[in-house]
């Protein structure tokens, strides 16, 4: 019914080989029992609980009209630093007090 096209067809999907075997992937680090809770002077709290000595956590789904046929747009990566950035900042110390230690 269809001409294929001259650069050829792009399989978009192919059957695993039998001998792959799911790799077990370490479980995230579970957060504290506490509720999160924002800095000092912070008018939110952060999204999750963040563990001292642990790697800073900030999840963010991907949705379909953030993607396009080669990948992420450029402007929902922009986005989602965005988004980290305000959340880390909800576990600063927004206080005036230690904005004036600022130089």
């Amino acid at each position: 019914d269809l001409e294929p096209p001259a650069v050829g067809w792009t399989v978009l999907s192919k059957e695993l080989p039998a001998a792959w075997r799911r790799a077990a992937l370490p479980a995230a680090p579970v957060a504290a029992a506490t509720p999160a809770e924002g800095g000092l002077g912070s008018v939110m709290r952060p999204q999750t609980a963040q563990v001292s000595g642990q790697p800073y956590t900030f999840y963010r789904q991907i949705n379909f009209v953030d993607t396009k046929p080669t990948g992420l747009r450029m402007s929902s990566c922009l986005a989602a630093m965005d988004d980290c950035r305000t959340d880390l900042f909800t576990i600063c110390d927004q206080t005036a007090e230690s904005m004036r230690k600022v130089t």
